[in-house]
């Protein structure tokens, strides 16, 4: 089972644009920098979690601009789990359980992708993730080809 995440707090956004550059591609890297053992009060009780620093970095092309937001994560689980996810991170600076790490990162990446959307809009650099877009359904080729197999079926 794993433990849930019962906080977060964004410390640093910066968001710099320079020179767009042709065709530049856009690198996203969410890294977990920090894992500490601490004592939160929730509503006068006491929770053993451990703190997560994280970075998460948008590159545009190679010097066009990047966007990166900082924050902490608060991890709670059993006292047994958390010993064991800071022995792991004093060892090897790593998070070995795939479950506890897959958490982390994909509340790095939901924090930080809204962040980043709109950091990106204010510097006037392109969204770091695709948006949806609709088309017209005449234009859709999967309901095209769906129309044309009942034509045949006719």
């Amino acid at each position: 089972m794993v433990g849930a995440i019962i906080g977060e707090r964004i410390t640093k956004i910066i968001a710099e644009s320079r020179q767009w550059e042709p065709r530049m591609q856009i690198q996203n890297t969410p890294e977990l920098l920090e894992l500490s053992k601490a004592d939160v009060h929730i509503g006068g009780d006491k929770k053993d979690t451990i703190t997560v620093k994280f970075r998460f970095t948008t590159k545009y092309g190679e010097n066009a601009g990047k966007i990166e937001v900082e924050g902490l994560l608060y991890y709670t689980d059993t006292a047994k789990a958390l010993d064991l996810l800071e022995k792991d991170w004093k060892a090897g600076k790593e998070i070995k359980d795939d479950a506890v790490r897959v958490v982390l990162i994909n509340r790095v990446l939901e924090i930080s992708f809204l962040q980043a959307i709109n950091s990106a809009a204010q510097i006037r650099m392109p969204p770091p993730i695709a948006m949806p877009h609709l088309a017209p359904a005449t234009s859709n080729p999967k309901i095209e080809k769906k129309e044309k197999e009942k034509a045949k079926a006719s």
